[in-house]
């Protein structure tokens, strides 16, 4: 929201949660025209046809069940000429053990035992309580974050094709998140990739 109202974008947020656009509201509102929108997590309801100029979601596909519905939605509301951005999702990759991801994994991140305050952090004592009972439990609520249970690439080109897109990019890339070494990511960002992102232009 903040970077595309940087761009002197007119922008409609949305989610289903009424606290986390509140959130929204009080933190961006002064910098532009926002607008945000509570979700029904059905659909785009009640966005018209051909509405948008630009529809993006940035990590939100992997909790939606029926994500392609979603994607069909996402090119609906969009306008004739307009951009579909998918973005933030695991790359096929990122589910194909591939071992110079794996050695990057155990590089760049800090051993366990630099990383003492995760033990004075009550909600990890609690996600193992969780995942005692349910090895699946996300406390984000994530579905399709499983080997066998994700989110499929193919499938979304696919379904961005049959309602008349043209995907003008699709990037595989190696994310980086805080707490990196620069460095180490360096090395590996052209080696291995674990994030995909996707655009397409409506027809």
């Amino acid at each position: 929201t903040q970077h595309l109202l940087q761009q002197n974008c007119a922008v409609t947020a949305a989610d289903v949660s009424k606290k986390f656009l509140q959130m929204v509201h009080d933190r961006f509102s002064k910098q532009g025209e926002l607008h945000t929108m509570q979700l029904n997590g059905v659909d785009l309801q009640p966005i018209p046809d051909n509405h948008f100029d630009l529809a993006a979601t940035y990590s939100v596909l992997h909790h939606i069940p029926d994500y392609l519905a979603t994607v069909r939605e996402l090119v609906r509301v969009v306008k004739p000429g307009g951009i579909i951005y998918i973005d933030h999702e695991h790359s096929d990759a990122y589910w194909s053990d591939s071992p110079v991801y794996a050695e990057f994994i155990s590089t760049v991140k800090p051993p366990y035992t630099k990383n003492w305050k995760r033990f004075f952090r009550l909600q990890n004592y609690a996600l193992r309580f969780h995942r005692f009972f349910d090895p699946r439990y996300m406390p984000e609520g994530d579905i399709h974050v499983f080997p066998d249970d994700h989110i499929e690439w193919e499938k979304i080109i696919a379904t961005l094709r049959d309602t008349n897109c043209e995907v003008i990019e699709h990037r595989n890339y190696l994310v980086y998140q805080r707490g990196y070494s620069e460095e180490i990511y360096a090395r590996y960002q052209d080696r291995c990739t674990d994030m995909a992102v996707v655009i397409a232009r409506k027809g």
